[in-house]
C-alpha cells in the first residue's frame, strides 16, 4: 500500500478510537466500520486505476489516428480515381493487459482495438509508396472481319483510329526505388512496347513479322541530390520523354524519342516549371539510289526545352515546347555528302505552344500550333504517324530548309448530360519541304477532321459514331496531287465512366466503312483494288497506373 493510503488508514484508526472513546462502541463494531472504510477506499482505487486506464487508451487511440491521417493525406493526391471507394477495416492491437486491476503507470501496457476505414486506393497506394515499386501498362486488342478478306487499316492519323486499328499495341513499365534518405531518392525506371499479331497464332518476337518488341526507357531518375534545385530530378540514360498526342488520330504531336539522354525535370521557375534535356538519336543515312541499299551512321543530338503549366487564368494553362536536332557528322561523312553518294543530314527543329482549358463538367479543349523546317516539317505532310527527325532510324529526302505550319484543336465535351462529343482538327500547310510520295521541293496543304458524338445510356453504355475525312494537296511546280477519303464508324462501347478519352477499360463493338476518292498521293487501295471497305468488329483497350 503507498504511504497517502497508509496515512489515510491511520488517521481513520486515530479517528475510530477517539469516536469509540466518546461512544464507547464495542470492539467488533470498531472492526467491521474499519472494513468498511478500508474496502471503500479499495473501490475508489479501482476506478482510480480505470480512469486513468481509459485516458491513456484515449491518447494512443489519438496518435494513431493522427499517424493514419498522416499516412493518407500523403498519397491521397496520387490515390486512383475512382467513383466509388471500396472500404476495408484496418486494426491495431498491442500487448494485452493480463489483470485489469493492476494499477496503471507510465510504462503499463495496453489493449488498442481501433477499427477505421481506408479506401482500397488509399491502400494500394500507400503499399507502392512503401515498397517503391510501381508497374503501369497499356494495351490493345480485339477481333474484326472485312468485306475483302483480312480488314486493312488506312490513314488512320487522317480518318480516326475507331474501328481502323488492327494492331495489338502494349507498353509496360517498371519502377523500383533503390535509394531514399534525408529527401534524396533514386529509382531505376525501365518500359518496354511492341506489337502482338491480331492475325496469326503463333507470336514469337522476330523483329521482322508483326511481333516486336523494344526498350523504350532504361534509365536512372534521381531527386534532391541538387542543392540549387531539390524540387527537380536529374536523370541519366535511354529515355523517351513524355509526347503530346492526337489521341483520336494516334499520333504524337510532339515526342523526342531518343536513343539516350540526360536531362533535368521540374525546374520551379515561379509560373511554371521548366524541363531541359539533351539526348542523342543516330539515324542511317541512306544512299542516294532508289533502292537506298546501302547506308551510314550519322551522329546526331538534339536539345529539348519544355516550359509547363504556365498558369495563364483558372484552369487554363499554356506549354511551350522546342526541340533542335543537329548532325556531328565526320569528315568522310562530310566528303559523301558533298559528294551526292548519301544525303546530307541538316539540322532540324519544331516549336509547339499547346493552351489547355478545363470545364467545370469534366469537358477539355487544347489547341496547339506547331512551327517546324527541314526534316521535322517533311513529316507534317504525312497522313499518318508520329512527328520524327527521320523515318525511324532510317534518313533520306532532299531538305531544302522547307517549312510548315500546324494548327490543331483536340477534346470532348459535354452538349448535354447524357450527350458527349469528342473531336480532333488538323490544319497543316508546308512550303517547299521533302515528301515521301511527291518528293522535294513540295507544297501542300492539308485539313483532317474526326468528331465522335456519343449518346449516355449510364456511366458503363455508350452508343455512338465516329465521322472522319481529310483532304490533302501536294503541289510540286505545277502539278497537284490530290488525296481524300472518308470513315462513318457507328459503335456501342462498354466503360467505366462518361469519358470517351479518359476513361479505361473499354469494350467496343462496331462497324466501320471507308472510302478513297482520290489517292493521287500514295496510290493506296484495298484487297482486290477497291477504293472501299467496310469492316466489322470488336476491340478491347486498357491502361494502367
Amino acid at each position: 500500500m503507498k504511504k497517502p493510503q497508509l496515512t489515510m488508514v491511520a488517521i481513520m484508526v486515530i479517528f475510530s478510537i477517539h469516536t469509540a472513546q466518546a461512544e464507547s462502541i464495542t470492539l467488533e463494531q470498531k472492526i467491521e466500520r474499519l472494513e468498511k472504510l478500508l474496502y471503500q477506499n479499495k473501490i475508489e482505487t479501482q476506478e482510480n486505476n480505470r480512469q486513468i486506464k481509459k485516458y491513456q487508451q484515449e491518447l494512443a487511440k489519438t496518435n494513431t489516428e493522427l499517424n493514419n491521417y498522416k499516412k493518407i493525406m500523403a498519397v491521397s493526391d496520387k490515390s486512383i480515381s475512382t467513383k466509388e471507394n471500396i472500404y476495408v477495416p484496418i486494426q491495431k492491437e498491442e500487448k494485452i493487459v493480463e489483470n485489469v486491476n493492476k494499477p496503471i503507470t507510465g510504462n503499463s501496457t495496453i489493449t488498442i482495438d481501433r477499427t477505421r476505414e481506408i479506401s482500397i486506393a488509399e491502400l494500394s497506394q500507400a503499399v507502392k509508396e512503401e515498397n517503391g515499386f510501381s508497374y503501369t501498362g497499356y494495351l490493345r486488342g480485339g477481333w474484326a472481319s472485312g468485306n475483302r478478306g483480312a480488314p486493312t487499316s488506312y490513314a488512320i492519323g487522317s480518318l480516326g483510329r475507331l474501328g481502323n486499328e488492327n494492331t495489338g499495341w502494349y507498353g509496360l513499365g517498371f519502377a523500383q526505388r533503390v535509394y531514399n534518405s534525408n529527401g534524396k531518392t533514386a529509382r531505376a525506371v525501365v518500359k518496354l512496347d511492341g506489337n502482338v499479331s491480331q492475325s496469326k497464332s503463333n507470336a514469337f518476337v522476330d523483329g521482322e513479322g508483326e511481333n516486336i518488341m523494344q526498350f523504350v526507357d532504361l534509365y536512372l531518375d534521381t531527386k534532391g541530390f541538387m542543392t540549387f534545385a531539390p524540387e527537380a530530378s536529374l536523370w541519366a540514360g535511354r529515355r523517351s520523354l513524355p509526347s503530346y498526342e492526337i489521341q483520336m488520330l494516334d499520333w504524337k504531336a510532339y515526342k523526342a524519342d531518343a536513343a539516350s539522354g540526360v536531362g533535368i525535370e521540374g525546374l520551379d521557375v515561379g509560373n511554371g516549371n521548366l524541363n531541359l534535356a539533351l539526348l542523342r538519336k543516330d539515324v542511317d543515312a541512306t544512299d542516294k539510289t532508289t533502292a537506298r541499299t546501302s547506308s551510314q551512321t550519322v551522329n546526331v543530338n538534339g536539345i529539348d526545352i519544355r516550359w509547363k503549366n504556365i498558369a495563364l487564368a483558372d484552369r487554363t494553362t499554356l506549354e511551350l515546347q522546342t526541340k533542335y536536332n543537329f548532325a556531328n557528322k565526320n569528315d568522310t561523312q562530310k566528303n559523301d555528302a558533298n559528294a551526292g553518294l548519301y544525303y546530307d543530314v541538316k539540322k532540324s527543329f519544331i516549336s509547339t505552344a499547346i493552351l489547355r482549358h478545363k470545364w467545370q463538367d469534366k469537358s477539355f479543349n487544347e489547341i496547339t500550333v506547331q512551327y517546324a523546317n527541314n526534316s521535322f516539317a517533311s513529316t507534317f505532310s504525312e497522313l499518318a504517324g508520329d512527328i520524327q527527325f527521320g523515318f525511324g532510324n532510317r534518313y533520306y529526302g532532299e531538305h531544302t530548309g522547307g517549312t510548315a505550319y500546324r494548327l490543331i484543336e483536340q477534346g470532348e465535351n459535354y452538349l448535354t448530360p447524357n450527350v458527349i462529343m469528342a473531336h480532333s482538327f488538323v490544319w497543316t500547310q508546308g512550303q517547299d519541304i521533302y515528301n515521301r510520295y511527291t518528293g522535294s521541293n513540295t507544297d501542300f496543304n492539308a485539313l483532317k477532321g474526326v468528331i465522335r458524338p456519343a449518346y449516355i445510356w449510364n456511366e458503363n453504355n455508350q452508343t455512338g459514331v465516329e465521322l472522319g475525312a481529310f483532304t490533302q494537296t501536294n503541289t510540286v511546280g505545277n502539278v497537284k496531287y490530290k488525296q481524300s477519303a472518308y470513315k462513318i464508324t457507328p459503335y456501342h462501347a462498354i466503360k467505366v465512366d462518361t469519358s470517351i478519352l479518359n476513361s479505361r477499360p473499354e469494350v467496343r463493338f462496331f462497324g466501320s466503312y471507308i472510302n478513297i476518292e482520290h489517292n493521287d498521293i500514295d496510290k493506296f487501295s484495298f484487297s482486290d483494288g477497291r477504293r472501299n471497305q467496310f469492316v466489322v468488329g470488336v476491340q478491347a483497350e486498357v491502361w494502367w497506373k
